[in-house]
């Protein structure tokens, strides 16, 4: 009933004809979050081929080279992106890329990655290191892992994407790429209300510059 001043539109999945009917409504709204840039639209996002470079290159960096990518579903925008990183890190070491290493969890949570983890452990697969996707995906990896009397750092290594209060907490507490979430919902606010004052002014795009909190959870190879 537009009743509102203007709209942040967080997250995925959405669809075209969403994005259309928002734009008929006249109200003013910017796109926010992981990967959540749109053409045309005012975007503000953390691109996440850049943090999971990061993750990447990290456990490179500490001598692992038998890594797995715990990404999230593949109906989120942001899967192709994570895995293009991945594939890319991988690649620039001179190690193999196999397209069965990129864990495809069907929900960004603990149970989705338990399940899905469980599988790829069970068909013979030790990875040394692992990138999980979220906090969520990683503490249920590591659930799974305790069950099997794997010990984290010692005997495999983890990092988290999208830093949280989950992954600082966790035993060990995780090694993760921050993405500045306080910085993206500051940004977001100062482009909405830039919108609503000047409706005609050129459209913004901000990346959020992402960077690794080192914990407890990776060692040295």
């Amino acid at each position: 009933e537009k009743r509102v001043d203007g709209v942040f539109v967080v997250g995925h999945p959405y669809s075209e004809a969403f994005l259309q009917n928002l734009r008929e409504t006249g109200i003013p709204f910017v796109m926010v979050g992981v990967g959540s840039y749109e053409e045309g639209i005012d975007s503000i996002y953390a691109d996440p081929f850049e943090g999971t470079l990061i993750a990447v290159r990290e456990l490179l960096r500490t001598g692992h080279r038998r890594i797995c990518l715990m990404n999230c579903s593949a109906m989120l925008l942001s899967h192709e992106r994570r895995l293009q990183a991945y594939r890319m890190a991988l690649e620039e070491s001179g190690l193999p890329f196999d397209e069965s290493w990129n864990i495809c969890a069907k929900k960004n949570n603990g149970r989705s990655a338990y399940e899905v983890f469980c599988q790829f452990w069970e068909a013979g697969n030790r990875p040394d290191a692992i990138v999980a996707a979220n906090g969520q995906s990683a503490s249920g990896i590591m659930s799974f892992l305790y069950r099997q009397g794997v010990c984290i750092p010692d005997d495999l290594s983890i990092i988290a994407y999208e830093d949280s209060s989950i992954c600082g907490y966790a035993t060990p507490a995780l090694t993760a790429v921050n993405i500045r979430k306080e910085e993206l919902g500051f940004e977001a606010a100062k482009c909405l209300i830039d919108r609503i004052r000047h409706p005609d002014k050129p459209v913004t795009t901000f990346v959020a510059e992402p960077y690794l909190v080192r914990r407890e959870s990776v060692r040295e190879r």
